[in-house]
């Protein structure tokens, strides 16, 4: 501990000093001017000042927060303080250097030591995790000392060390494993997951088939470059607990996240759907390696945002029993699925993990219908609008019933029949919506209708619709129909005949 100590001057070298100044000190007013050579007693060697007795570390404890050490009590009334060091040898191996970690008072030992001991935080700076530090605990005390200086009796109080307690290593914790997650990979192997912590030097992986253990060691991995493990050969239908400490030369993480998986079968692949008509959807999905068949829950909402309360719905017998068709569906509602791929043992059903899949009935355009979905029907894949001229390949006509009057404004009504140029894949859609409207209770009068033609760039791409008719409503049953199924727009603000409807929106 030579090196930090530089500062304790000796007694000699003090004494010496203060006699040089005592030269030029000033004298009282009116007295005689005397010798400045000082008296005998005050140049004479001071007797050899007795250290306090060396502590001993009795326990160090490290945790995540920083490190405690604990040592024994020297008895000195003259005792101030404690002092914490780190030892550490340069690059060299030449000589030791020191480093304050942390101080308690001599007053305060018997109520630092019943916390815990003398405490070196992390937040400090001085130490860090995943590193281990040699510590030593020097004792120091403030011995008094009389003296005679200038004729006056004086007392000096010397700092006074004591030696070097034993060295104790701690070892703190390495850095926890954050980002930890595990995933059936087939029915007899978990595969887990994580992020690199940084310092760490490999991993150990404990694993239980109970979440308050005992654990066991599945794995030690060394490097720093492995970031999952898979774990094989395991019992079908058994829930397995795992936990992933980072390890060091001589330390390892001394918390770590829990995480579980149910070695059960995986979720089925490439869940898909399609409508089969106004009333029937199709779900269909990949088979799952070993099941015995699958379980279909569904639930029915008015929108994709609502999942509802799952049911059971379906129970499909046979690994390869992989569609199922959904009838008596209602355009524009959602349904939602959970397919799970099952089997039998010890009487137990022992059920997959759940592949989720929502769909609405959308045979017709509906409400509720995304801007994306639209373009899908009426583009594909296709990228551009169409342009009016070779827009005509992608149109059909529909001839669609309607109420107009047998003479002028006024008067009986009676059928009539319309023919209007629309995109082909919203014809079904747009021929359910006259229907709806000539069922309809006011028996709306429509005596002319426009679609695909070169008025707007909606014309031009087939889905927009302009009526002319006498029964000019704001949410009246014309109004009703094509909102239902996914057109916008209203009434004219021109012309009290007109009125102007968009399955795009615009």
């Amino acid at each position: 501990m030579k090196e930090v100590r530089k500062c304790r001057m000796g007694y000699g070298f003090l004494l010496a000093l203060l006699v040089c100044m005592s030269a030029f000190w000033p004298r009282e007013v009116g007295a005689a001017a005397e010798s400045a050579t000082p008296s005998p007693s005050a140049t004479a060697e001071p007797t050899e000042l007795t250290k306090p007795e060396a502590p001993v570390i009795t326990s160090v404890t490290t945790s995540e927060k920083g490190i405690w050490v604990k040592f024994s009590k020297v008895e000195d009334a003259d005792l101030t303080k404690y002092v914490v060091y780190q030892c550490y040898e340069e690059t060299n191996g030449d000589r030791k250097h020191f480093l304050d970690l942390t101080t308690i008072a001599a007053s305060q030992y018997d109520k630092v030591m019943a916390d815990g001991g003398a405490f070196i935080d992390i937040e400090s700076g001085f130490i860090r995790l995943g590193a281990t530090y040699e510590l030593v605990v020097i004792a120091q005390a403030e011995r008094p000392v009389k003296e005679y200086y200038n004729g006056k009796n004086i007392t000096v109080h010397h700092s006074v060390y004591s030696d070097d307690s034993n060295v104790a290593k701690a070892y703190m914790p390495q850095r926890k494993v954050l980002g930890v997650n595990v995933e059936a990979v087939n029915n007899t192997t978990t595969e887990l997951t994580w992020v690199y912590p940084g310092m760490v030097q490999g991993y150990e992986i404990q694993c239980s088939t109970s979440e308050d253990g005992p654990y066991y060691v599945a794995a030690v991995l060394h490097g720093t470059d492995i970031s999952s493990w898979k774990h094989e050969n395991l019992q079908f239908g058994t829930t397995y607990y795992y936990r992933v400490y980072g390890i060091g030369t001589a330390s390892k993480s001394y918390t770590a996240t829990t995480v579980k998986c149910k070695l059960t079968f995986a979720k089925p692949k490439r869940v898909k759907s399609k409508m089969l008509g106004p009333k029937k959807m199709k779900v269909t999905w990949r088979k799952v390696d070993g099941a015995q068949g699958y379980i279909v829950y569904r639930s029915v909402t008015e929108n994709s945002k609502r999942k509802g309360s799952f049911k059971k719905y379906k129970v499909l017998k046979g690994e390869s029993k992989t569609s199922l068709t959904v009838p008596n569906v209602s355009n524009g509602t959602c349904y939602h699925y959970k397919i799970v791929a099952y089997m039998e043992k010890d009487g137990v059903t022992i059920e997959g993990k759940p592949a989720k899949h929502s769909r609405y009935a959308d045979y017709y355009g509906h409400k509720n219908e995304t801007k994306s979905s639209r373009k899908k029907r009426i583009y594909g894949n296709r990228k551009q609008e169409y342009r009016y001229r070779t827009s005509g390949k992608y149109m059909k006509t529909i001839r669609v019933k309607v109420w107009d009057f047998a003479k002028g404004q006024s008067g009986r009504k009676v059928t009539k029949v319309k023919t209007i140029r629309v995109h082909k894949n919203i014809a079904p859609t747009v021929k359910k919506i006259f229907q709806e409207i000539y069922k309809g209770k006011e028996r709306a009068t429509i005596y002319k209708v426009v679609g695909h033609s070169s008025r707007t760039n909606q014309h031009v791409q087939g889905v927009g619709i302009d009526l002319n008719t006498y029964s000019v409503k704001p949410n009246g049953d014309i109004v009703k129909a094509f909102r239902k199924y996914g057109f916008s727009g209203g009434v004219s603000r021109k012309q009290k005949d007109d009125m102007y409807f968009s399955y795009m929106g615009t």
